[in-house]
This record gives C-alpha cells, sequence and structure tokens, in this order.
C-alpha cells in the first residue's frame, strides 16, 4: 500500500510534469516577520515590479516554490497557496542568465521533458 506522503508527492510532480492552465497546485513563499507584515497590511499584488533579495534585481510578481523546505529558508513565515497554472510564469533570471541559457535551443534543452505542459519552463523551475 503507497503511503500518503508517497502518493501525494507523485501526484503534485505529476501536476507539475503536464501542467495546464486549470491546474490547480500547491506552491510556497517564504518570508520574514517584515515580509508578512507588509503582506498581511497591504495585500500581493502580482503585478507589480519588486526588488529581489539576493541580488535577482527587479522583477514581476512574487517568488514561489513547490518545496516546503525550500520555503523555509527564506523566512520563519511560509505562505500557502493553491495557485492555477494559468498565473504561474517563469523566474526570468533564475538559470537565464547568458545568451547562451537565453538562446531557444537551450529553452527546448531543458525543458524536452516537460512537452505535456502548457508553460514548459514553469514546470522546469518548479521541479
Amino acid at each position: 500500500m503507497k503511503s500518503f506522503k508517497n502518493f501525494y508527492f507523485k501526484e503534485e510532480s505529476e501536476l507539475i510534469d503536464n501542467l495546464q492552465a486549470d491546474t490547480i497546485i500547491t506552491v510556497y513563499h517564504g518570508t520574514n516577520s517584515n515580509g508578512m507584515k507588509e503582506f498581511l497590511m497591504n495585500g500581493v499584488d502580482a503585478t507589480k515590479i519588486h526588488y529581489r533579495h539576493y541580488n535577482q534585481g527587479r522583477e514581476r510578481g512574487v517568488y514561489i516554490t513547490n518545496d516546503l523546505k525550500t520555503a523555509r529558508s527564506f523566512g520563519n513565515w511560509i505562505l500557502e497557496i493553491d495557485v492555477k497554472g494559468k498565473d504561474l510564469y517563469p523566474t526570468a533570471r533564475w538559470g537565464l542568465g547568458s545568451k547562451i541559457n537565453r538562446s531557444n535551443k537551450y529553452i527546448e534543452d531543458i525543458t524536452k521533458d516537460y512537452k505535456n505542459s502548457f508553460r514548459p519552463l514553469v514546470s522546469y523551475q518548479l521541479v
């Protein structure tokens, strides 16, 4: 008999591999107490450009992960969010810093296992 943990994570992995616009997955955002206070007082507008910590510059949206341990590494406060695939976009800078890495060939190579995803780069970045 499969354990709940193995069943759940296998199911979540299949959702990410085959991400569709209407797929709902659970993601996490880790922050510190100041970040959480800001979220609670002002909400979150994922369409605005925000400064990123850890030398990531400025981008739209909110960084998320589907890995709770990773989220915890960014702060003691964790937001758990159920989000539709259509609302997930790839991080522009992650793994794509050089011209070679921004090439169509490079993107094709790293996303080849996610051909069933409507946003293969998002699936790749979530794994």
